[in-house]
């Protein structure tokens, strides 16, 4: 397993988990019709359908512990004031940030979302450009790679999937490079979007990219926790844990969940 969005559920359920071992009555609010909503996710892109194991793993452990768990529940202080928690702990994940791109809204492209083409809210277009050549990006190149679909990535970092351990970060490149997915690299940036033209620096050199019908935004991620706003004028005690604390891999948040648990 790898890191960031998959970790709010790592963080989240194995708090629960932990919470529920040692004695607490816990309940999951989870705003999703079903949980484990990143995970489910992630096992989406090729080879890494062994991710809903992790999903299995939760349901059973969850169930066999009796811990209430609540779906479509979008929480606000009616919630909070119905159940009235001891304490609250914030899992709710991060989101991707939009760049700040002059043009991008204003072109006759589809611009959406990686986790809306995963989840199929979207269909992926013919010919894509991805927005961030890290994991997430990465991730989502090879599954639209594997649909046919021509596709290139402007990754805005030094190297490429910085996210990923060597031995998931390379077989995935290799994959990229033999579907024939173009790949801009080193502090390759999107400069404007002028004319249906994406312009770009590329190593200091302006390339035009044309041709594309979509764009996907799958870039740097911000922690979201606007729930805080509502917990905070309930004056309960809470804990903001995982990603919706800083994006961060997966092994820093399960061991923030067994140090949180065991001071419940």
């Amino acid at each position: 397993m790898e890191n960031n969005k998959e970790n709010e559920v790592l963080s989240g359920m194995e708090t629960a988990r932990l919470a529920a071992t040692r004695g607490h009555k816990v309940i999951i609010c989870e705003k999703d019709g079903h949980i484990g909503g990143q995970v489910v996710l992630a096992a989406i892109p090729p080879k890494r359908q062994n991710f809903l194991k992790l999903v299995d793993y939760y349901t059973f452990q969850l169930s066999q512990l009796h811990v209430e768990i609540r779906l479509n529940v979008e929480v606000d202080e009616e919630v909070i004031d119905e159940i009235k928690p001891d304490e609250i702990v914030v899992a709710t994940g991060s989101l991707p940030r939009i760049p700040q791109i002059p043009g991008l809204f204003d072109c006759s492209m589809d611009v959406v979302l990686a986790k809306d083409i995963l989840s199929g809210n979207e269909i992926p277009g013919d010919n894509v450009l991805i927005i961030g050549g890290q994991r997430y990006g990465l991730l989502v190149a090879d599954y639209l790679a594997e649909a046919g679909k021509d596709v290139v990535v402007i990754n805005s970092s030094k190297h490429l999937a910085e996210d990923l351990a060597a031995n998931d970060r390379w077989p995935l490149i290799t994959r990229l490079r033999t579907a024939g997915v173009k790949i801009y690299k080193r502090n390759s940036i999107i400069k404007e979007i002028k004319d249906d033209v994406i312009i770009a620096l590329i190593e200091g050199n302006e390339v035009q990219i044309k041709d594309r019908d979509q764009i996907v935004i799958a870039d740097a991620m911000r922690s979201e926790r606007s729930v805080v706003n509502i917990i905070r004028k309930t004056e309960i005690p809470y804990h903001i844990i995982g990603d919706a604390k800083e994006p961060r891999g997966c092994l820093e948040a399960i061991a923030e969940a067994h140090e949180l648990a065991s001071a419940l």
